[in-house]
């Protein structure tokens, strides 16, 4: 809502050559004034209230249970509901739950007005096509639009692209909703120019590769769908149009939000080439399962592009994963040219320090590490490819560098371990000092994901369709999972989950409450290290290293096996006491271990740090 369309700016650009008149209609930011913003993005964030929301509108003939809904779901959530997961206690998600439900009742409300609003809207421009992108709860609201089109501007060809379109629920699509004209699989980038281009011609569209169109409706449950063909290179794509957003955004009378611009520099998923790698709970790049990255010099000639174009709005990247070539050419030339933008990316979490000062320098001040957990156990059944060691090594160096670390802790996978959880609980006040995660969230199961593929394998939910859905769709249960994107589990599949995690979720809780007033943090000489502590857990408020401690402490700055620390201190002329010397600092909770494998917490007092303290303030 605070970003334009990624997707409608690369759409509207990919039909320049044809010169024709284009025009995106965000009519999404006339609701949020109707409803008021903070209201509208309560609604945004249950998916169940969003697809609700435009159900009576889309099938106005049948009696979907709205007040069952409010009441079963609405005001019944999932504890996978990530909504909940910031509220600090139960008062005030039960305050969360009811004032979204209000505003999805208001929401609600207002559909008809804002349905017919949006039709002149659109009639005004007599175009000739209408083009909807869904991406998660957007599709009822675009079909009961769609409905209407239909029905007013008979002449209007109507397509339907999206995640929401891909595979099964586009064929689904196309098969209960005779008024969507063609619905595409796959990226539109070449096809969508195509079906333009024949409709204002007045040709046939059935027969594109990825379209279903035509004919192909008597066709659609007896066929697969395969996509529409991906560009040869990300560098032929243009650069997306987003003047139509802010003009927009400037009319609704919304006034003042905090917006950011949505780019790509990658599509499809690096770590998930290979599908034994494939993290187990994510879904998101089963439209685009091969991986292309644009070139350094495109990545930073069209991150330099929209910074001069719009200054001063960050430029948030939906890679999944920002491609590690940068290192070796764009990320060392977004640093010489200074754009002074804020940028953020989606990165691993096995970035090395010198690549974490790298992306500092370059303006890539906000990451979004693949954390997700703080137990090597656990990691290892999501495929993660990490361990919580080198977890807990980058939010040290982030902090260290000044980089601001977005991230969630994720538990309810099948066959974790209990334990796992009961260690995170004791390794977590130790942590205080470092970025706590935005939320502790229960996985959910997602189409495209390994865990909905291998559902039956893992005895997960996922035969049936999501009791939500029984109150947005009125059809056959095998129908509705087809459409469906959501399969949450129900609440008493998940209370083991809630009993089992509550300690660490309480830890979390109190992590993000106090993380501001922390501090781990040392500096020192070649002699002797000043450490300063201000955490809750800390034996003491300072301590002083010398010797093998002092040099112990340094050594472990980054993650460093025993065996390496015996031989260097042996060179270094400090004897065989190593374990000793690590079972102390231990003892002052200022490293923790992982096997062999040994990391030290304090933060160094390198550079002054926007995120903490300098040592004057620290001593």
């Amino acid at each position: 809502m605070a970003t334009p369309s990624l997707a409608l700016g690369l759409l509207q650009a990919s039909l320049l050559p044809l010169a024709v008149r284009t025009r995106q209609a965000n009519l999404q930011l006339d609701l949020a004034a109707a409803l008021g913003w903070r209201r509208y993005e309560l609604v945004a964030r249950r998916w169940e209230a969003g697809e609700w929301v435009f159900a009576g509108a889309l099938f106005p003939g049948h009696d979907l249970d709205p007040a069952g809904f409010l009441e079963r779901i609405l005001r019944a959530p999932s504890l996978e509901n990530w909504t909940l997961s910031a509220a600090e206690g139960p008062e005030e998600a039960a305050e969360l739950v009811e004032e979204t439900a209000s505003a999805a009742i208001e929401a609600r409300r207002l559909v008809p007005e804002f349905l017919a609003e949006s039709l002149l809207t659109i009639a005004r421009r007599s175009p000739s096509v209408v083009a909807f992108s869904c991406t998660f709860q957007q599709r009822v609201a675009s079909l009961a639009l769609a409905r209407e089109l239909a029905s007013r501007l008979p002449g209007v060809f109507v397509v339907f692209g999206g995640i929401e379109c891909h595979q099964t629920q586009g064929l689904e699509l196309f098969r209960q909703f005779p008024f969507v004209d063609a619905v595409v699989s796959g990226p539109g980038d070449l096809v969508f120019r195509e079906i333009v281009d024949r409709v204002l011609a007045g040709k046939e569209v059935s027969g594109l590769p990825g379209v279903l169109a035509g004919p192909d409706r008597e066709r659609a449950g007896e066929t697969a769908l395969f996509d529409a063909p991906a560009p040869a290179s990300l560098d032929e794509l243009p650069y997306p149009l987003f003047g139509d957003y802010f003009a927009d955004l400037e009319s609704s009378g919304l006034g003042s939000i905090s917006t950011y611009l949505s780019l790509e520099t990658s599509r499809g998923c690096a770590w998930a080439q290979r599908p034994s790698r494939h993290c187990t709970f994510c879904g998101l790049n089963s439209a685009s399962p091969a991986h292309m990255r644009k070139s350094g010099a495109r990545m930073v000639g069209e991150i330099e592009h929209f910074a001069r174009e719009r200054p001063g709005i960050p430029l948030v990247m939906t890679d999944s994963s920002l491609p590690a070539s940068y290192f070796d050419d764009a990320i060392p030339e977004l640093a010489a040219r200074g754009l002074g933008a804020t940028i953020q990316y989606e990165t691993r979490a096995d970035l090395t320090r010198a690549q974490l000062a790298a992306l500092r320098a370059a303006g890539i001040a906000q990451i979004q590490p693949g954390i997700e957990s703080l137990s090597t156990a656990v990691l290892r059944l999501m495929r993660k490819g990490t361990t919580a060691l080198q977890n807990v090594q980058l939010l040290k160096w982030a902090r260290e560098l000044g980089l601001t670390v977005l991230w969630n802790l994720l538990a309810g996978l099948p066959s974790e371990p209990e334990s796992a959880y009961a260690e995170m609980e004791e390794l977590i006040p130790l942590l205080s000092h470092l970025p706590p995660p935005q939320s502790f969230r229960f996985v959910s199961i997602v189409r495209g994901s390994p865990l909905f593929d291998r559902a039956a394998e893992l005895g997960l939910p996922c035969a049936a369709a999501p009791r939500a859905y029984a109150h947005v769709f009125p059809f056959e249960p095998e129908v509705v999972r087809n459409l469906a994107s959501q399969f949450p589990r129900e609440p008493e599949a998940l209370e083991p989950v809630a009993r089992y995690t509550r300690g660490a979720r309480d830890a979390v809780a109190t992590w993000q409450r106090i993380h501001s007033k922390t501090d781990l943090v040392v500096a020192g000489d070649a002699e002797a290290a000043l450490v300063v502590d201000r955490r809750p857990i800390a034996p003491r408020r300072t301590v002083v290293l010398r010797g093998l401690e002092r040099w112990l402490l340094d050594s472990c700055a980054g993650i460093t096996s025993l065996a390496r620390l015996q031989r260097g201190a042996l060179e270094a002329g400090f004897g065989a006491a190593v374990q000793d010397g690590l079972e102390s600092l231990r003892e002052r909770r200022l490293v923790i271990r992982e096997g062999s494998r040994w990391l030290s917490l304090p933060l160094r007092i390198l550079e002054r740090s926007p995120a903490g303290p300098s040592m004057e303030t620290a001593a």
